[in-house]
């Protein structure tokens, strides 16, 4: 008994209170990040609600609203998130996908826009384009898409999306240019060729004849 009172004040002497925490809080998030991985999203919940101890833990908390709503538990997750005093980008990312997930998507604008403010990111500029695009509004989701592929050229998809937006919104030769992109990224895809011969029509052979006569003069400029 006396070895393992010496042993506790050993610890506390080598380990203070905060480097205890901190290292038992630490298990808790290893043990659930385990079953994150393997796709055992509920068991990763339960891990976390196990850590009573650290429930006004700011980080565990954001972790926790990430799992429901990856279980799908939208409502849960936003009870979680909204429970927050401060919020960073990945919150108000995290509020918008759930806002989306519960079909209030004026909400989901809100907190999309909140997070590009703080930090530009993929995510949010691409669902709302995708938002704005399910509305109809063309030149809006427009907008989001040419933010995207700015900011990240490599998200291939984005291409068509802008393609097909400003298609929507009237811009046929700007749609042209992206949707002859996306078609070198997909070119199986039927809905890029059919979206493609659309805007072609659209813009007429008089486009093409004199995309053809600016081509022969820069060639015969690089000739001489």
């Amino acid at each position: 008994m006396k070895f393992l009172v010496l042993f506790f004040f050993s610890f506390l002497i080598f380990h203070p209170f905060n480097s205890f925490t901190q290292t038992f809080l630490s298990d808790y998030l290893d043990a659930a990040a385990l079953f994150r991985e393997s796709g055992e999203y509920n068991k990763a919940v339960d891990i976390l609600k196990s850590a009573k101890i650290f429930s006004k833990n700011s980080y565990l908390t954001r972790y926790q609203g990430e799992l429901e709503f990856l279980t799908g538990h939208s409502e849960k997750a936003l009870s979680v998130f909204n429970s927050l005093k401060s919020k960073g980008w990945r919150d108000f990312l995290y509020l918008g996908l759930i806002y989306e997930d519960l079909d209030k998507e004026d909400l989901a604008i809100a907190n999309y826009s909140k997070s590009l403010k703080l930090h530009i990111n993929t995510i949010a500029y691409f669902r709302l384009g995708k938002i704005y695009r399910k509305k109809a509004d063309y030149a809006k989701a427009a907008e989001y898409f040419s933010c995207l592929i700015k900011f990240d050229p490599s998200l291939r998809l984005a291409y068509y999306y802008l393609g097909e937006c400003l298609y929507g919104s009237g811009s046929y030769r700007r749609a042209y240019k992206f949707l002859a992109k996306a078609i070198n990224f997909y070119p199986e895809v039927e809905i890029i060729q059919e979206k493609l011969e659309a805007v072609k029509e659209r813009i007429g052979d008089e486009f093409f004849i004199a995309q053809d006569r600016e081509r022969e003069k820069r060639r015969k400029k690089v000739k001489l």
